[in-house]
């Protein structure tokens, strides 16, 4: 679990997006509680860019996903 230093600079929002369905072994953790069973392109916001997380795979399969951070001005 960790977060992220370039959030903790300035204030961002930060998005987590599946570009597949969940499959076995495909790990994302928010908050110490396992996202799973998401859907390709279901969209997760942080509520707070600093939150812990992690991710692992320990499936068969790629695992892709995008990250975004968006700054605020």
């Amino acid at each position: 679990m960790h977060t992220d230093p370039h959030t903790h600079d300035r204030p961002c929002k930060r998005l987590w997006i599946p570009l597949q369905d969940y499959e076995p072994g495909h790990v994302f953790i928010y908050k110490c509680k396992m996202v799973s069973d998401y859907n390709a392109y279901d969209v997760y916001e942080y509520d707070h860019s600093q939150d812990s997380h992690g991710a692992a795979n320990i499936g068969h399969t790629p695992r892709v996903i995008l990250q975004v951070t968006v700054y605020e001005t």
